[in-house]
């Protein structure tokens, strides 16, 4: 709704630059459609810019995505009992990988250290994800925001389920 606001906005815009240049509101078939013309590129140039700044300036918050529990990694290196979290670098970044298991299917994912919190439990391990969203819901859902894909995770893990250097073997 807003989208279209911004380019109807343009149209506007343009045709009454037209008028002022002409002096007169009676303008030709041409000068229409060149008015609406270019009244849409501008009006898509002021939503795109628009939509920038609002990108970078609206208040943003963690929202909880999911609560899943963790896939336990297997290895067949002499490692005793399962472990639940890794640690290495991908990329010279730190980052932890886990596994969820989806019906049949397993998905491992990666997280930088940075972007997560380990808090050592007696519970079953599980990890609590969360996405950054834009709290003002009416712009987010009427505004061409940029959408932002950063995670933030809190594991929940016993004691002694974090391995360095390991090979992940899900058998």
């Amino acid at each position: 709704m807003l989208t279209w606001g911004f380019i109807l906005l343009g149209i506007v815009i343009v045709y009454f630059i037209n008028v002022w240049i002409e002096g007169d509101f009676e303008l030709t078939w041409g000068q229409y459609v060149g008015s609406i013309f270019l009244g849409l590129l501008l009006g898509s140039f002021i939503l795109l810019f628009g939509s920038m700044i609002f990108s970078l300036v609206l208040p943003q918050e963690y929202i909880l995505e999911s609560d899943n529990k963790l896939y336990a990694l297997q290895d067949n290196n002499g490692i005793q009992g399962a472990f639940y979290l890794g640690s290495g670098y991908i990329n010279s970044s730190l980052q932890y990988s886990y596994a969820i298991k989806n019906g049949e299917v397993i998905h491992i994912y990666h997280i930088d250290v940075d972007h997560s919190d380990l808090i050592f439990t007696k519970e079953k391990p599980h990890v609590v994800r969360y996405i950054l969203d834009y709290k003002n819901k009416f712009l987010k859902n009427n505004m061409l925001l940029f959408e932002n894909k950063y995670y933030y995770c809190q594991f929940y893990i016993p004691q002694g389920t974090i391995k360095s250097n390991y090979n992940v073997d899900l058998n």
